[in-house]
């Protein structure tokens, strides 16, 4: 008789996995309020690390007490509790306890609200950890709202005491997320965590295991260096963000590794006399930078596989520059080129400038969603009878092809999507892609951004651009009396004010009321408006009536960070200098400067706060080292106005901090994916035939 199988019972899940419904405490309404926020694991719960840690360990000096009511931050003191009691107070609701406080170095008084419970709780001659505020009341120094902690006089020397502090989550009070976090961190003492990265690679970078690190960063041992701990450099921090690195440069690595070994076609035919003749179209010598950069483009176009790159450099480095030598390269090798702009005003401004310097010979045309001819150029493209469009997003569409579409070139790249340029790539076959940013970004986030690309760097400014004299100003009486003085002078002018409407939340005057003032004050002015509510055939209308000289004075948004060249543009206002990104200020300021003329910036700002970060942006040109600056200061997030659709940001990780960590897990990445992908030995394809 055949003996009966026996399935085993499902794996049950991980304690990562498990719902937070298993906490106690948590019913169906707090169970909906996590998963409103998207908190409905375990793990999702342990994710939350703290925001900060607080040693309520260490007791304060009367002399320290002091200076804590001008710092404004928490402090801990060590004493007894006498006369703790509750008391009237006139207000509906509110309930106060108050007490006295004797320390070692003087008494001062407790004040805690809506806490009734506590006056029960406290024991006379029981010594007591406080951790508060304090402020100078009327009768002298108050600790207000302070947690009260029953300690041992044995306990007073073991170290620091590190109590995790957490955000908001939701409807979720700060205390209430701390008491869910804690719980569930319990479960880490009792319970494995399966680890989810390879042993080896642990071993080999001497991190600790996912549990352990979980568990050590909500409940922070004594023994940890302060500094680390507060800085997030502990080898807990350490793990978590090698992890996610290493998952995102997995990723980044797959696709690159895919393209790499999944298509081999015939090399491009560039040699050195090539290379001379179609640098020869233009009417200057490349800089030794932007030499250095077509002989890396040169490089990837000899190669088997297609090229994926990215040019960045500062404004005004000369990235056209580059672009017009490697399309020339395909165009002279028999490929048609698509080069991608992201408004119909900075596609027509690149046809323009490349059609000055293209061969007679060579067809160029434009495809945008406005144009009446678009049908036409769309058949032409099919047929092969156009060598290059410049177009806008229009190209994505599925009604475009392309005979033999061989080089896609994207400007500002961060402008478009990770699968819009994969989208348009695939409208050929084997189609090398140039992808290029005049917003500097640090090499850290470069990785972390473009980690499927090879990155090269424009460093050098054509001769003869001059920097931008920049200057921060509080008053704007100021700035119109130089505005005035710039068109008197027959400059013009850009005037940039981070909102279109005003807000009772943010302090700052819409574009209207800035509108106004300025008509008001220099009526002769030929003023225009532009933002991103007006239609975009009416915008670029008028960015191009001021280019044309018809308007002295421009008042925009954002909208011209990216825009055609104004040489006669030689001074930029920007009002609520306070409320842009340092990266972000220095495009807008790219905006002047691109002619003969002497040009400046000013910045008009009242916010004292935001002095010191401004003082950056006005003492440096250096694009890069802004970037840098900004990313320290903003997180990666924002440097770039607005996230990179496909590309994942980080819990725990941060490009700056953790740049080792981003460098080997890149290196451990490409390591794994070789050992588990060896490279298709496919035929040579010919695209030219």
């Amino acid at each position: 008789m055949a003996s009966a199988s026996v399935s085993s019972p499902p794996e049950s899940p991980s304690l990562l996995e498990r719902s937070v419904g298993e906490l106690a405490g948590v019913g169906p309404v707090r169970l909906a309020q996590l998963q409103s926020v998207g908190v409905s694991k375990l793990g999702h719960l342990l994710a939350l690390l703290p925001s900060r840690y607080e040693d309520r360990s260490r007791t304060a000096t009367a002399d320290e007490l002091e200076s804590s009511v001008l710092d404004e931050e928490p402090i801990g003191v060590l004493g007894t509790l006498e006369d703790v009691r509750s008391v009237p107070v006139r207000r509906r609701g509110l309930r106060l306890v108050q007490g006295r406080v004797v320390t070692a170095s003087g008494t001062l008084k407790g004040l805690w609200f809506n806490r009734p419970y506590l006056a029960k709780q406290v024991k006379a001659g029981q010594t007591y950890r406080l951790f508060g505020k304090v402020r100078r009341g009327r009768s002298g120094l108050e600790i207000l709202n302070a947690s009260v902690e029953p300690i041992e006089e044995e306990a007073l020397s073991d170290g620091p005491d590190w109590v995790p502090i957490y955000g908001r989550l939701g409807d979720l009070s700060p205390a209430q997320v701390a008491k869910l976090v804690a719980a569930a961190a319990r479960r880490l003492e009792s319970e494995t965590v399966p680890e989810n990265l390879p042993p080896e690679l642990l071993e080999r970078h001497g991190l600790p295991a996912l549990g352990e690190s979980l568990l050590r960063l909500h409940r922070p041992d004594a023994r940890l260096d302060a500094d680390a701990l507060l800085e997030g450099r502990t080898p807990f921090h350490a793990r978590l963000a090698y992890g996610e690195f290493l998952r995102q440069q997995l990723e980044l690595t797959r696709r690159r590794w895919a393209l790499d070994t999944s298509v081999r076609r015939k090399p491009l035919d560039v040699d050195e006399s090539l290379l001379a003749r179609v640098a020869g179209w233009l009417p200057f010598e490349l800089t030794g930078a932007q030499q250095r950069v077509v002989g890396e483009v040169a490089s990837d176009l000899r190669r088997e596989r297609p090229m994926w790159r990215l040019v960045q450099g500062d404004v005004g480095c000369g990235k056209t520059a580059v672009s017009l030598v490697a399309l020339g390269l395909a165009l002279e090798n028999g490929f048609q080129v698509a080069y991608m702009a992201p408004t119909e005003l900075l596609a027509e401004q690149h046809a323009k400038t490349l059609a000055e310097h293209l061969p007679p010979e060579r067809r160029l045309a434009v495809l945008t969603g406005s144009r009446m001819d678009a049908p036409e150029v769309r058949e032409a493209m099919a047929r092969g009878e156009v060598d290059l469009v410049v177009g806008t997003h229009a190209l994505f569409q599925d009604s475009v092809r392309f005979r033999k579409l061989g080089l896609v070139i994207i400007d500002e790249q961060h402008r478009f999507g990770v699968g819009q340029r994969e989208k348009l790539v695939g409208k050929g076959e084997s189609v090398d892609l140039l992808v290029m940013t005049a917003t500097p970004i640090p090499r850290s986030l470069a990785l972390t951004l473009y980690g499927d690309l090879d990155v090269s760097v424009i460093d050098e400014l054509p001769p003869g651009r001059s920097p931008v004299v920049t200057e921060l100003l509080s008053s704007g009486e100021e700035a119109r009396k130089a505005i005035q003085t710039e068109i008197d002078d027959g400059g013009q002018v850009y005037y940039v004010v981070p909102f279109i409407e005003a807000s009772e939340e943010i302090s700052g005057r819409s574009i209207e009321e800035v509108e106004e003032e300025l008509r008001q004050a220099l009526p002769q002015l030929r003023l225009g408006v532009v933002h991103g509510r007006l239609d975009a055939a009416e915008r670029d209308r008028r960015m191009q009536s001021f280019k044309d000289g018809d308007i002295d004075l421009l008042l925009a948004t954002t909208v011209i960070e990216v825009g055609v060249d104004v040489a006669n543009a030689s001074l930029m206002v920007i009002e609520s200098a306070d409320r842009f990104g340092l990266s972000q200020l220095h495009q807008l300021r790219g905006r002047v400067g691109r002619g003969a003329r002497r040009s400046r910036c000013l910045a008009l700002s009242e916010v004292e706060t935001s002095r010191e970060r401004l003082e950056i942006f006005e003492r440096s040109s250096d694009g890069f080292a802004i970037a840098e600056a900004d990313l320290e200061r903003r997180g990666p997030g924002d440097l770039l106005g607005k996230r990179q659709s496909g590309q994942p940001w980080f819990r725990f990780a941060n490009p700056v901090r953790d740049l080792i960590w981003l460098t080997r897990a890149r290196e451990d990445a490409r390591e794994l994916i070789e050992a588990e992908s060896p490279v298709a030995k496919r035929p040579l394809r010919d695209r030219r035939e």
